[in-house]
């Protein structure tokens, strides 16, 4: 008796985990569903904009990568901490001014465009995305980054042209995996390049911060000998 009722509650059981799951569309987590309705909810979107080709990537029942580029989205939810295994998340062009502190959550973070956005600042738990190899951050109004930003260690390409920086933080150098950089476009009040000099991987910098030429760089004849002088050492007059 006691082994057919556990049969039965078993088959209940099954039976209602392939109703709920018949009754996600996206065919994702439950935990990721609801970060996904939330996303849609705050911004006015429809269920159905995630079902679009392109929108979503899966991995298996998984959001391994997610696009949202262009569709006037202006503020992500806390609940976007529920999408863990994303790797790529695309929110270009759109109208954000806010990134929330629990995107430091998504550890499995690759690859983040936030460009064409409202963003003045990043927020420190940024500095959790061990991960993160690209981040492409240009024209927003950004006017400084975080002291954590240094925490990024695995950092290969950083765009960040056209805001509002007028300087480095701390420890910027010590990005030491960082190759690629665009930084045009900016407000720097002080000369950046000690900094990018000092980043030996550094092979790409995009800068118009006009870089003060090196005595070495100076073409020949563009700083005149010292004059020549007498034994008594007063100055030779000019030869005529």
């Amino acid at each position: 008796m006691k082994r057919t009722i556990l049969i039965l509650a078993l088959i209940a059981a099954a039976s209602a985990a392939v109703f709920a799951y018949n009754d996600n569309p996206l065919r994702v987590s439950d935990s990721e569903y609801i970060a996904l309705m939330d996303i849609a909810r705050v911004n006015n979107m429809s269920e159905r904009t995630f079902t679009r080709s392109g929108v979503i990537r899966r991995y298996g029942n998984h959001v391994e990568g997610l696009n949202l580029e262009r569709m006037n989205i202006t503020r992500l939810p806390r609940s976007i901490s529920r999408l863990t295994y994303l790797e790529r998340l695309d929110v270009s062009d759109n109208r954000i001014s806010e990134l929330p502190t629990e995107i430091g959550r998504l550890t499995r973070l690759e690859y983040l465009d936030v460009s064409y956005n409202r963003l003045r600042h990043f927020p420190r738990e940024i500095r959790s995305l061990r991960y993160l190899r690209t981040l492409n951050a240009e024209h927003n109004d950004l006017i400084d980054l975080p002291y954590s930003f240094d925490d990024l260690r695995n950092l290969t390409t950083l765009n960040l042209r056209n805001n509002n920086i007028t300087s480095l933080p701390s420890g910027f150098d010590r990005l030491s995996s960082l190759r690629d950089l665009d930084v045009r476009g900016n407000r720097f009040y002080k000369d950046p390049w000690p900094v990018f000099d000092r980043m030996r991987n550094l092979r790409d910098v995009k800068c118009d911060f006009r870089r003060p030429p090196k005595r070495d760089d100076r073409r020949p004849g563009t700083v005149p000998p010292p004059p020549k002088r007498d034994p008594y050492g007063r100055p030779l007059p000019p030869r005529r």
